[in-house]
């Protein structure tokens, strides 16, 4: 028998989330007490290189981090691509890229293309399957000499011509008869010395398997309609079942946290752990992911890849931030969950906030839907609170200007980039402040280069807002005539003065109009001001917008709208 190997030791740690009742134990009564043990927390994340990293994979990803993070643990990243015939070239470095791009870092991993000059490695490695090839090979030996794996010849026909008759005639359920479990040893090993290709499957006992998962409970399989399930393909590689499970007993994994689709499988791991005397970690299924319709997501029913998201503009904060909360559902946030309001922002978390409150023994075992409308909202609270200067630094508000500004360089077109690049940090900042209030993406601000540019105005737009204005358009004119006159007339050219002017200027206009003639709405007079210096008559406050641009732009702009106004033709009987 293959010697143990030893898990490491260290000062007693408090398991957050891992009680003497989550452990395996055969035929034992499970003590509900918390203990402390004395393994380091060691938990894994192993995509296989098939595409690009799934949503669902992200958060199985981050809650293996927050587990480790919180029991002062070890996080490590592992390939798992012994299916040649699905991998995807590239996608490593793409997996890789991703999970960095989430702010997700692991003490141990591959070295990829992406991760080389990072120097991502680790004393248990490599951490890609298809470089640990001799290792499986210890292991399956041992299963083949105890008779408790064997040798299958069976063709690909034989195989399918089974599963119609179990399926259709038999009305079983469709397993591997073990047809070459019953062959003569002598034929087994002719067979071998020839040459002649062969899996290798284990031989699944009578009885059932009953575990403590974390998140399930009690599970409890019969074993018997466990198929005999392949460990070793034609080609020489490990399947899943078993690569998976050598390198959690070589890597030092204490916990397995995965997603729902592989509960049905646990059974055929804790088998083999058992046959090859080694100790399984502790298990904990995940609930599945599904779309706002109650369906698992996937492919059909929309984008599901981190890379869309990151595409679409969401940041890593607000992907992280979603999907930590899909499935856990800690205490401190059921305030959030019993009021009225749709969204709360109880639920705003950090990375920081995440690694406080996180416990696993608190992620419930319902599917749970995947809401769009829900990320969307976390992404503009992320922005917001990603250039928040308020009681910050002065070192830190020029970090977050200068973050901005380069934000601004890759979503505006490329005329603007000079442009940007010349506004000191005071003016920029103050653009900052003002738009990351009010933008859900940032390249909304492509919708706002009237920061940087005279604005294009638009015909139907003017068409359908000054319709809306019940008053004569010579008389439009003349308010962004007078206001043109006030404005470029003031000292002191802030938000508070520009605002104080257009409302001086109302009132003015109240006080001698006719009883007769209908009011001067405010509205009106900031939707007129807003167009011309916007070139939309709806958005952010009308001072702070003409504060950044200035006073020579803003005249600028209003004598240029009234131009453009006075070609706009309104049916004045409509209004």
């Amino acid at each position: 028998m293959l010697k143990r190997l030893q898990l490491t030791r260290s000062a007693q740690i408090p398991i957050r989330g891992y009680s003497a009742q989550h452990q395996h134990h055969s035929g034992c009564s499970h003590d509900k007490k918390e203990e402390s043990v004395s393994q380091v927390v060691r938990v894994r994340y192993a995509p296989s290189p098939t595409g690009d990293l799934h949503i669902g994979g992200l958060r199985t990803a981050l809650y293996n981090y927050l587990f480790a993070k919180v029991n002062k643990g070890q996080f490590l990243l592992r390939i798992e691509d012994t299916d040649k015939t699905r991998e995807v070239p590239g996608s490593i470095d793409r997996i890789v890229e991703m999970l960095s791009w989430s702010g997700l870092r692991w003490e141990e991993g591959p070295q990829s293309e992406w991760t080389k000059a990072k120097g991502n490695d680790g004393p248990l490695g490599p951490y890609i399957q298809s470089q640990r090839l001799q290792l499986y090979k210890q292991y399956i030996d041992i299963l083949l000499q105890k008779r408790e794996a064997y040798h299958c010849y069976c063709t690909a026909d034989r195989l399918k011509q089974l599963r119609i008759e179990q399926g259709g005639e038999k009305h079983q359920a469709t397993k591997y008869d073990r047809f070459c479990f019953n062959l003569p040893e002598s034929e087994v090993q002719q067979r071998l010395q020839s040459g002649e290709p062969s899996v290798i499957r284990m031989l699944v006992p009578h009885g059932v398997s009953e575990w403590r998962d974390l998140v399930h409970g009690k599970v409890v399989f019969n074993n018997n309609v466990l198929d005999d399930q392949v460990l070793i393909k034609s080609d020489g590689y490990p399947t899943y079942h078993f690569a998976n499970i050598v390198d959690d007993h070589l890597m030092k994994i204490t916990h397995v946290i995965r997603g729902e689709e592989w509960l049905s499988s646990t059974p055929k791991h804790l088998l083999l752990y058992q046959m090859l005397g080694l100790k399984a970690p502790v298990f904990a299924h995940l609930p599945l992911l599904l779309n706002e319709k109650g369906q698992k997501l996937s492919k059909r029913f929309g984008d599901i890849s981190v890379q869309a998201y990151k595409d679409k503009g969401y940041l890593p904060e607000a992907m992280i931030n979603g999907l930590a909360l899909l499935g856990w559902n800690p205490p401190q946030l059921q305030e959030a969950k019993q009021t009225k309001d749709k969204f709360s922002n109880i639920e705003v978390l950090t990375m920081e906030d995440l690694l406080k409150m996180f416990d696993l023994e608190k992620v419930g075992k319902s599917g749970v839907k995947f809401s769009m409308e829900k990320l969307e909202y976390f992404n503009q609270m992320h922005i917001r609170k990603r250039f928040d200067v308020e009681g910050v630094s002065q070192e830190e508000r020029y970090r977050k200007v200068e973050q901005w500004r380069a934000l601004l360089i890759e979503h505006l077109p490329q005329e603007l980039h000079e442009t940007v690049k010349t506004y000191d940090s005071e003016k920029l900042q103050k653009i900052m402040t003002l738009m990351s209030i009010r933008i859900h993406f940032f390249h909304d601000m492509a919708n706002h280069q009237y920061f940087f540019t005279s604005p294009l105005y638009d015909s139907s737009i003017a068409q359908k807002f000054l319709s809306k204005i019940k008053r004569p358009q010579d008389s439009k004119l003349s308010i962004l005539s007078d206001l043109s006159h006030s404005l470029s007339t003031l000292d002191h050219f802030k938000s508070k003065s520009i605002s104080a002017s257009c409302n001086d200027y109302l009132k003015q206009q109240k006080a001698s109009q006719s009883t007769s003639v209908e009011q001067l709405k405010s509205d009106d007079v900031y939707s007129l001001i807003r167009f011309a210096v916007t070139g939309n008559p709806v958005g952010a406050p009308v001072g702070d917008i003409c504060e950044i641009i200035g006073k020579e732009g803003i005249v600028e702009r209003l004598e240029r709208a009234k131009e453009f106004i006075k070609g706009i033709k309104i049916d004045e009987d409509e209004q």
